[in-house]
C-alpha cells in the first residue's frame, strides 16, 4: 500500500511537467526574415506555399520554403491544420508531376539560422522558439498571441 502511494504521488508530481506531452497547446508561428516587406498571409496563401502552389512573394522574390523532418511533432501538427495532409503527404508543383522539395531543417535553431540568413525565407516554428531575427507573420490577421488563432498544436 505505501508503495502505491508513493508511485501516485510521484505520478502526480511529475505529470504536469508533461510526461505524457505538453498539459497545454503551443501556438505554430510563421516566421520570415525580419527584412521581408510581408507581415500578413491567408491560411489559402500559407497552403499554397507549403504545398509548392505560390512560389513568389508580393515583391518577385522566390519564397524560400523551409520545412520540418516527417517524423517531428510539429510537422504533423502543422500539416493537419495548414495543409490537411498527413506529415509525409507529398506535394507536387501545379500541373507537373515533378514533386514539390522545400528544403529540410533538423531543429528551430537550424530554421532560425536560415531565416536570419535568407531574406526571403519562410518557415514554422513553436511560438516559444522564436527569436530575435524573426518576423512572426499574422495569419488570417491573427497573431499566435491572439486568443482566436488557429494554428495550435495540440498537446
Amino acid at each position: 500500500m505505501k508503495k502505491l502511494l508513493l508511485l501516485i504521488s510521484i505520478l502526480l508530481l511529475i505529470a504536469p511537467v508533461g510526461l505524457w506531452g505538453s498539459a497545454t497547446a503551443e501556438p505554430i508561428a510563421i516566421v520570415v526574415n525580419e527584412r521581408l516587406g510581408i507581415d500578413n498571409l491567408s491560411s489559402g496563401e500559407l497552403s499554397r506555399i507549403y504545398k509548392g502552389q505560390l512560389e513568389t512573394w508580393s515583391d518577385g522574390q522566390r519564397i524560400f520554403v523551409i520545412d520540418r523532418p516527417m517524423d517531428s511533432k510539429i510537422r504533423e501538427q502543422f500539416y493537419g491544420i495548414v495543409l490537411n495532409a498527413s506529415p509525409d503527404h507529398k506535394f507536387f508543383k501545379r500541373g507537373s508531376p515533378v514533386s514539390f522539395d522545400p528544403m529540410i531543417s533538423k531543429s528551430p535553431a537550424m530554421a532560425g539560422r536560415m531565416i536570419s540568413r535568407v531574406s526571403n525565407a519562410i518557415a514554422y516554428v513553436y511560438l516559444s522558439k522564436v527569436k530575435k531575427g524573426y518576423k512572426i507573420l499574422k495569419i488570417d490577421g491573427r497573431l499566435p498571441t491572439d486568443s482566436d488563432y488557429k494554428l495550435v498544436g495540440g498537446s
